[in-house]
């Protein structure tokens, strides 16, 4: 019986490797022919759910860009979908901004609250650009139906969904969506924009301005992630600065230092204590509502902690979960799990892999990730921090795509004025990576700012003002004075962690 099953196993490896085969055999980006097309702009009702004080039509308004799936052999068809909130000023300037969200594989019609209320908005329309194959574009590139109990079963299982759609994942790529921000300003009519990226979203603008720089007055890079940047082997070294961060924060915290001595040993101790014996954890199900017990062991322990570094609202917490946990009481990590849970946003794992398959893992030393771990973190930690990084390489080995041109790993040389913001506590995008993209950038302005994780403009005041100042004179060095208010977390305090007068 078990040789049957693994030779219906290898009959299915079998199957979808000669399906990734044939796809790879259909014509490619490589052709220099380019078919001629019309991009093509239509309005629709709003479908989405609009917040308070929104009305379809008057504020907000929705379209699709259609454009070809493949632009060199001009099959397949595209639908790409597009918000735009009015400027509250009655008299707006006419230059717009759109918002390109992260992942890859984010969806930007999804953070519509955010922008809702956006300083931003007052002077400009914003356009929310939901990338091909992502959020309410067409087709989605989802793989919500997929599941396995390997990384290469889920990914044979998430191709079968994505060929049943006929889709091929070698045109969801930055250099494609780059063109469909080109087509979608021409439909548009639209002389000069600003661009807006976040994360991934900041790499999509920099792959703009390196193709089709025309029509930009100027790009705001959110977090950036810039093409030079070794996304998977400086991974484990962005994570490690990033806690070191948070060592040093709460130790410059007379009260985090009182309540919380010591906290890089003790998570670290806490991590050896989760190697040996897994503890457990109750989450709640985002579906059914219902309590779940899960075990937490030193994979959970580190990637929870991973990312709430990401989030404002959860670093002050940091220093209490960590003791928490280090007695064996998980409910701290329980709501950070939760409230990133509540907070996030869908990512299209068909259009993550499309892009990271092609543009960033055919450019990584799969060697070289357990040397660097073990540079920056001791041995009880590296299991952990190379599992994710493995799993995301294992899924490229089945992806049918092909390496892109070396060039996308190149730094994008650009007049174009740009501000550059990032976040201290960043385990992902770390403030060196905005300096490295600042190097080729030469009017560009760049801000690191305290106590802020990743999403700068979405987690700070300061961010976003800065930002609205740059946007008003792009070629002048905006004001920052609101830096010097900015300070560190205030990390959440409990009495019980707080030193007795004895032992004072």
């Amino acid at each position: 019986m078990g040789k049957i099953r693994k030779s219906r196993t290898r009959q299915i490896v079998f199957f979808w490797l000669s399906l990734a085969l044939l796809w790879l055999s259909r014509p490619t980006h490589a052709q220099p022919a380019q078919r001629t097309y019309q991009p093509r702009f239509f309005s629709v009702p709003c479908r989405l759910e609009l917040p308070p004080g929104e009305i379809r039509y008057l504020t907000v308004q929705c379209g699709y860009l259609q454009v070809p799936e493949n632009r060199e052999t001009g099959r397949g068809v595209v639908q790409l979908a597009v918000v735009r909130l009015l400027a509250r000023s009655e008299n707006p300037q006419p230059d717009p901004i759109v918002y390109l969200a992260g992942g890859p594989g984010g969806n930007a019609s999804g953070r519509l609250d955010e922008w809702h209320t956006s300083p931003l908005r007052e002077e400009r329309d914003v356009f929310l650009f939901d990338q091909r194959g992502t959020g309410r574009s067409r087709p989605s590139l989802d793989c919500d139906g997929a599941f396995g109990n390997s990384v290469e079963s889920w990914a044979l299982r998430c191709l079968r969904i994505l060929y049943r759609r006929g889709i091929d994942p070698r045109n969801y790529t930055s250099r494609d969506s780059a063109a469909d921000l080109r087509d979608l300003r021409l439909a548009l009519h639209i002389d000069e924009w600003n661009l807006v990226g976040v994360s991934y979203g900041s790499r999509l603008a920099l792959t703009t301005l390196r193709d089709h720089p025309e029509g930009v007055r100027s790009v705001i890079l959110d977090s950036v992630y810039p093409p030079p940047a070794d996304f998977y082997g400086e991974q484990a070294s962005n994570g490690a600065k990033a806690l070191s961060t948070l060592f040093t924060g709460c130790a410059a915290d007379p009260a985090c230092a009182a309540a919380y001595p010591e906290l890089e040993r003790v998570m670290h101790q806490t991590m050896t204590d989760l190697n040996e014996q897994h503890s457990e954890i109750t989450l709640t199900n985002p579906r059914s509502g219902e309590a779940e017990v899960s075990i937490f062991g030193g994979s959970q322990f580190y990637q929870s902690t991973f990312r709430a570094l990401y989030s404002v609202d959860d670093i002050p917490y940091l220093p209490l979960a960590i003791y928490e946990m280090s007695v064996g009481n998980s409910a701290v990590y329980a709501q950070l799990i939760s409230a990133n849970r509540e907070r996030g946003r869908s990512i299209n794992d068909g259009v993550y892999y499309s892009v990271q398959c092609s543009e960033e893992a055919p450019f990584t030393i799969p060697e070289d990730l357990a040397r660097a771990a073990a540079t920056v973190f001791p041995p009880s930690f590296q299991a952990h921090v190379m599992r994710g990084l493995r799993d995301s390489l294992k899924i490229c080995e089945f992806w049918p795509v092909s390496p892109l041109d070396p060039v996308e790993t190149e730094a994008v040389h650009s007049e174009i004025p740009a501000l550059l913001l990032a976040g201290e506590y960043d385990p992902i995008t770390p403030p060196a990576w905005a300096a490295l993209a600042a190097e080729t950038l030469p009017n560009s302005y760049s801000f690191t700012l305290r106590g802020i994780g990743h999403g700068v403009i979405r987690s700070s005041d300061c961010g976003t003002q800065i930002a609205r100042n740059f946007l008003s004179a792009p070629t002048a060095h905006p004001s920052d004075e609101c830096l010097a208010t900015l300070s560190g977390p205030a990390f959440v305090i409990e009495d019980r962690w707080l030193p007795t007068a004895a032992e004072e």
